[in-house]
């Protein structure tokens, strides 16, 4: 008996193992994609501009595979969030594949299993969760044996959870177990909530813009993981491209000769779309070079084998997916797309197909406005969606960039060959065009979204003429706290490139970084405006010598065309450590540059980032200020962690009378680089060009006051001289002014508050040479 009963548990392990290889070789079956690192880091997306990241490949914390699925780690669910085509699909499909190819890092796992949300999304018939996981009716028995022994050993990835609306009726109506048929949402609902199976893993891919999935998530979990998939990195684009191109190293360097084209590709899907079209038909690419000449180049052989009526109904249907946003299509309504076409994937559970990233329909239902005979339809997405006052969706804005790049002279003469028939003609689909966009720029006032959308039309369309014009419509220019994309910043360099005249441009805290900073090189040198705000983020001492050298062409030497004075405000937020020589000797005379031999009005600061640790002496504030003939120098020092019995020096400002001889004095920049010492006071007085000298401590003691007032020797200063020494206590806001007056007399002022000050006190200048006349002055005062 005992040996019978061996002998059936061996039959069943057996059994079952098999039948795990089975599954396992279901997997492995689909077609294994071409899979290049992807860059993933640690946290929620307030990261820093995710596109310098993966640049630069500072300010974040990286994270690994085997990190996110570590054994021993407190997590039970990870959310992994990421923009549309940059692999979050592709990452949940690898690590399925991964577990079936019995990866080290998942071999914790007796089960992997995935519920791909776009799949969901059809239908309505009830299901249960045992049905959705199994990809084959026969895997059933399966995965319900491994739910009932070992529910904490099974990986359950979710894909796209953002596809399914998730509400608190479902989370009600969702059923406690697996088995029990229930609407999607439900069931997903009920996972989601620990209702089924509480002790599963679960991974969880989802955009950014979805962030109520998190926020409803964490109130059922305390132990999540949330990373972002950032996409490809600089060195991961090269390596895709060579991979793509195999010998050609021709197309290898013109796409990253190309600024535009390279920088879209740190999202995978644009990466591998522009490699294949480049493949196909680099000569439209080169001569365009839009994204719409890439789409075109990319679908141009597919759609030349296909009759007439197949365009048209695929057309008709990706134009019903852009309108109600849904990318799931029915095989019964899109005859034309077969096996292996690789705009479309296939689906385990439903008889369905959708296309890969969401901007395929985008671009065929573009196509669908361009027949001759359907000129009525462009006219209504016009009149009805981007009236004023309307927020189209983001998917009908894309559609409607594909027509403004499809309107473009180059492209047209392609369209009769791809479509088979004439296409549409100027008049026919461009004037539509070129009129809404004339009147929407005169339509003001715009939102900053609706200015950078417009210039992004314009960039598609690529007639001189009409940007002109268009440009001069929108006049004036405000972004201000609104992340600029590497497609924003090639939109705006094209505009301004063609329009260098703008009365305003304020470009203030919108992730200018270096990257873009070099996409825009161009349009320094030959912008001429008015009015100039401008932020620049993680810039180095070459690349902001560089901006102001650009900036001097123009905007810094021209005078003002429409307002009565000029106005520049530069501001520079870094990151990065830099020697405090650089700091000194390059960047404050780059700064001070701004204002030499010029009429201006503004400010230029240098500032580190808050999270950057400085060294002993080193700023992390240089400002400089011109206004009313007088230039202003600060600078600001971090402030010690405690604070000591003496008071520490937080800032350090002097007013200087304006004059370009006295900008650049290496006196006033050593004077100003180091601590706070009775020699550094002294050294400041003595300069004559300077008016004021303000100090902001972080406390303000008698003996220190005495000492400060003892160290500015001003018997020494030349006779009549206009001075005044100002000291701020920041634990208070008390401060103490002292004032030079004729006739070798001088002004003690205390106040205890801004709206609350003492009586004047003149004292003999002869006075401040002795500290304890200088400790009785000050006591009196109080």
């Amino acid at each position: 008996m005992f040996a019978f009963v061996m002998w059936r548990l061996h039959w069943v392990k057996r059994k079952k193992c098999a039948a795990l290889d089975q599954y396992r070789k279901k997997i492995c079956a689909s077609p294994a994609a071409h899979y290049i690192q992807l860059l993933i880091a640690r946290g929620k997306r307030e990261l820093p501009d995710k596109e310098e990241l993966i640049r630069t490949k500072e300010g974040y914390e990286p994270i690994s595979m085997e990190d996110i699925f570590e054994p021993d780690k407190d997590h039970s669910l990870v959310i992994l969030q990421g923009d549309p085509g940059h692999g979050k699909s592709f990452t949940a499909e690898k690590i399925l594949r991964e577990w079936a190819t019995k990866a080290q890092y998942l071999q914790h796992f007796d089960l992997a299993v995935s519920l791909r949300c776009d799949e969901l999304s059809i239908g309505s018939e009830p299901r249960g969760l045992l049905d959705l996981l199994s990809r084959r009716p026969d895997d059933e028995s399966l995965t319900m044996e491994l739910m009932k022994e070992s529910p904490q050993k099974i990986l359950i990835v979710i894909d796209s959870i953002d596809k399914i609306p998730l509400s608190q009726e479902d989370v009600k109506s969702s059923p406690s177990d697996p088995f029990s048929p229930a609407p999607a949402a439900a069931v997903l609902s009920g996972l989601l909530s620990r209702h089924i199976l509480p002790q599963v893993f679960l991974l969880i891919t989802t955009t950014h813009s979805a962030s109520h999935v998190e926020k409803e998530l964490c109130r059922f979990h305390q132990d999540v993981l949330t990373a972002q998939i950032l996409g490809f990195t600089e060195e991961a684009v090269t390596k895709y491209c060579k991979s793509c191109f195999g010998g050609n190293t021709a197309l290898c360097t013109s796409l990253v000769n190309n600024s535009a084209l390279f920088s879209s590709c740190f999202n995978p899907m644009l990466c591998w779309i522009t490699c294949e079209a480049m493949k196909k038909q680099d000569d439209l690419i080169d001569t365009v070079g839009t994204t719409t000449s890439v789409y075109l180049a990319f679908f141009g052989s597919f759609l030349k084998h296909l009759s007439l009526d197949k365009k048209q109904d695929l057309f008709r249907q990706a134009k019903k997916i852009t309108i109600e946003e849904n990318v799931l299509l029915d095989l019964t309504e899109i005859p034309c797309l077969e096996e292996g076409d690789p705009f479309r994937r296939s689906h385990h559970n439903q008889q369905g197909k959708a296309f890969i990233h969401q901007s395929f329909p985008e671009f065929f239902a573009s196509l669908s406005y361009i027949d001759p005979h359907v000129t009525e339809d462009l006219l209504t997405l016009l009149n009805r969606d981007f009236s004023p006052g309307n927020s189209p969706s983001c998917h009908r804005q894309n559609v409607l960039k594909f027509l403004f790049g499809l309107s473009n002279k180059n492209i047209r003469s392609y369209i009769p060959v791809i479509l088979g028939h004439g296409g549409p003609t100027q008049p026919e689909m461009g004037d539509p065009l070129h009129h809404w966009i004339k009147e929407r720029a005169d339509s003001r006032p715009w939102t900053m979204q609706t200015g950078l959308f417009l210039m992004q039309c314009l960039y598609e369309l690529r007639d001189e003429d009409c940007v002109k014009e268009v440009m001069k419509r929108m006049g004036p220019m405000s972004f201000i706290r609104i992340p600029l994309t590497y497609d924003d910043v090639n939109a705006l360099t094209y505009c301004l490139k063609l329009c260098p005249f703008i009365k305003k441009l304020e470009l203030a805290d919108c992730n200018l970084t270096a990257g873009k900073m070099t996409l825009l090189r161009d349009v320094w040198n030959t912008l001429d405006c008015d009015e100039l705000w401008l932020t620049g983020e993680g810039l180095g001492c070459g690349d902001i010598e560089e901006l102001i050298a650009s900036l001097k062409q123009r905007v810094l030497s021209s005078p003002p065309k429409e307002s009565a004075k000029k106005v520049v405000e530069l501001h520079f937020l870094n990151g990065l450590l830099l020697q405090e020589s650089d700091l000194i000797r390059r960047i404050a005379p780059s700064l001070l540059k701004v204002f030499e031999g010029s009429d201006i009005t503004g400010s230029v600061s240098f500032k580190r980032d808050s999270n950057t640790p400085c060294s002993d002496g080193a700023w992390s504030l240089f400002h400089t200020k011109a206004s009313d003939n007088q230039l202003t120098v600060s600078v600001k020092e971090p402030s010690g962690a405690e604070q000591g019995a003496d008071p520490e020096v937080l800032s350090v400002s002097l007013t200087l009378q304006w004059s370009s001889s006295h900008l650049f004095n290496t006196d006033c920049h050593r004077c100003l680089s180091q601590h706070y010492q009775p020699s550094m006071v002294q050294d400041i007085c003595s300069l004559p060009s300077v008016k004021e000298l303000r100090m902001e401590v972080t406390h303000l003691t008698d003996d220190w006051a005495a000492d400060l007032l003892c160290s500015t020797k001003p018997s020494s200063w030349p006779p009549d001289r206009k001075f005044r020494i100002v000291v701020v206590n920041m634990e208070n806001s008390a401060s103490l002014e002292v004032t030079a007056l004729a006739k070798g007399m001088h002004r003690l002022e205390y106040s205890n508050s801004p709206d609350k000050k003492s009586v004047p006190r003149d004292i003999p200048t002869a006075d401040l040479s002795d500290i304890y006349k200088c400790k009785t002055h000050l006591q009196s005062l109080k």
